[in-house]
């Protein structure tokens, strides 16, 4: 009879937590380095190292410097449809939490309809759930500032919230998280991120971008 390889303390330790893992709810907290290195009789460098691999893969959630707890199941979105990110969480009982990072005026200006007003701007959001960033999401908006508004910043998240409007078509693709990314979604420089962008038409047949969203793949899972 052929006899198996032996495994490394570092393959025995990742097949270890995925057993593990397999036999948790989500959202249960891992017992401590301690007890998991005495019971695997596993270094605590090789166990920390498969933890770092599971929690890149999106499997773990690590709690900062306090354990790692089992991930959540990742929701699902339909980019092609006009439910926005946070529609389609807050339809899934989720609690999704917008930050606004930036704000600046739309170039070039774009017609306004009469009597109504308003301006256009670009704005910018980071989206993040149960504490985690998730996705940044850009928009061009129509803001018209109203005696409701106690800060305009809530009436941007607000508005950033909504189905989306455009009529042009979707680009979807890869982009490796630059520095800004990584540091704003919690990802190391370099990891692969889908971006979904969407296209208005100009009144001259040619297309404009009017909506991009960054999304982390280990969070959220894209339908196309």
């Amino acid at each position: 009879m052929k006899m198996s390889r032996v495994p490394t303390p570092g393959e025995f330790a990742a097949e270890s937590l995925e057993v593990l893992l397999l036999s948790l709810p989500p959202r249960r907290r891992l017992p401590s380095e301690r007890l998991l290195c005495e019971k695997w009789g596993v270094s605590r460098g090789t166990l920390r190292t498969a933890l770092r691999r599971l929690t890149a893969a999106g499997r773990l959630v690590a709690l900062g410097g306090s354990g790692y707890t089992v991930a959540p199941p990742r929701p699902e979105w339909n980019a092609a449809g006009k439910e926005s990110l946070y529609e389609t969480l807050r339809r899934k009982a989720l609690r999704p939490h917008g930050e606004l990072l930036d704000v600046w005026e739309h170039s070039p200006k774009l017609p306004l309809p009469e009597k109504e007003g308003g301006e256009w701007l670009d704005v910018r959001a980071l989206w993040r759930l149960e504490r985690t960033p998730i996705a940044l999401e850009s928009r061009v908006l129509r803001y018209v500032p109203s005696e409701e508004d106690d800060v305009r910043g809530a009436a941007l998240l607000s508005a950033m919230a909504a189905p989306h409007s455009e009529a042009g078509p979707l680009h979807i693709g890869i982009l490796r998280a630059r520095k800004e990314e990584a540091a704003l979604l919690s990802v190391p420089e370099g990891k692969a991120l889908i971006q979904v962008r969407g296209f208005r038409y100009e009144d001259d047949g040619s297309l404009k971008e009017n909506h991009r969203v960054i999304l982390r793949p280990d969070r959220i899972r894209l339908l196309l």
